[in-house]
């Protein structure tokens, strides 16, 4: 997917037909990690019952999970390492957990995230 992303990306401003402003990333790619809690099991040297609970406590307080993005204090990755206490790393754990979970799951759950795959879609296939 992210390859297809790039080349999407390439071919828009190769062919002059990209302008600033036109992808806005919306949402916090950690955000998106709250559509499966169950998921961070893979962050192993944290994942107890206490780390369960807090992050389902913080998926269901909000209505989506590109919504968990309030503040620069409790921004998605701030909460995540506020649980994990040090055992969870962005570039290591991030991701495996959004593998586990899948583009399908995390479209799901999160509609401006879909919206905007869907507009990088129908760019790279537009002729």
């Amino acid at each position: 997917m992210a390859g297809r992303c790039v080349s999407t990306l390439r071919h828009l401003v190769e062919a002059s037909r990209w302008r600033p402003g036109m992808i806005r990333v919306c949402v916090v790619c950690e955000g998106l990690l709250f559509t499966n809690t169950q998921a961070f099991e893979w962050v192993a040297d944290g994942w107890n019952d206490e780390a369960k609970e807090a992050l389902e406590a913080v998926a269901q307080a909000f209505a989506t999970p590109e919504e968990i993005n309030d503040s620069q204090q409790t921004a998605p990755s701030k909460r995540i390492l506020s649980i994990f206490e040090g055992a969870y790393s962005k570039t290591e754990h991030g991701p495996i957990i959004a593998g586990v979970i899948g583009i399908d799951a995390i479209r799901a759950k999160c509609p401006a995230f879909h919206e905007w795959v869907g507009k990088l879609q129908a760019w790279g296939s537009a002729p």
